[in-house]
């Protein structure tokens, strides 16, 4: 990322848009004492949604997503305690921060013929080649592209990312077009961002569920 960009994406949520990316609301019902069927993830302060099952499939949390606040509180920092928190509650006010134009991609074929070279980026992995006439280049995947997860589920590295694209079966990738993050290179930028957003609760309205 150029040092011009590094303030904007400290800036407040208003200038998240530039990004693509969007605060969004997801309210849920369930029984105490019961898991919301969801995988976290954690890299460094943050929270990821890894994948989802069960309450969490059907309210739609996307994958690949950060928890910022539950129940109008900062998710704590410690993943133990978060999974806590939501399992005690009945009632669930989950403020995330998503990749608003995310896409599902289906890739067909094994490694070569989808044709694709992904490098680190924070906790997802940034498009580095897309071979012409590949599976990859016919789905409108391009170089700077984030996918932020494979078969509804975040990748736990690069090198299992690449595992899982020389398998024969058919893909489902979940694109953010457009590098603009760069996490890979300023990744505390983008982590005093998320914690500006953990302090600041998102207005009542509109919500999203």
């Amino acid at each position: 990322m150029s040092s011009a960009a590094s303030p904007r994406l400290a800036a407040p949520a208003a200038s998240l848009a530039a990004f693509g990316l969007q605060r969004r609301v997801v309210e849920v019902e369930k029984s105490a004492g019961r898991a919301l069927g969801c995988v976290l993830h954690q890299l460094g302060d943050a929270v990821f949604v890894d994948s989802c099952h069960e309450e969490a499939a059907r309210c739609a949390l996307p994958v690949g997503s950060i928890l910022l606040r539950v129940n109008r509180e900062a998710a704590p920092r410690d993943l133990k305690k978060t999974s806590v928190r939501i399992t005690e509650s009945s009632r669930l006010r989950l403020e995330l921060l998503t990749h608003a134009q995310a896409r599902e991609v289906r890739v067909g074929g094994g490694a070569e013929a989808r044709g694709l070279s992904l490098a680190p980026a924070g906790p997802y992995a940034r498009v580095l080649r897309v071979d012409e006439h590949s599976e990859a280049h016919r789905a409108g995947i391009q170089p700077g592209d984030l996918v932020l997860a494979m078969n509804g589920a975040m990748l736990p590295s690069v090198r299992a990312a690449h595992r899982v694209l020389r398998t024969p079966h058919e893909l489902t990738l979940r694109i953010f077009s457009g590098d603009l993050l760069n996490m890979g290179a300023d990744w505390a930028a983008f982590m005093r961002t998320v914690a500006h957003l953990q302090a600041v609760e998102l207005p009542r309205s509109p919500v999203a569920s």
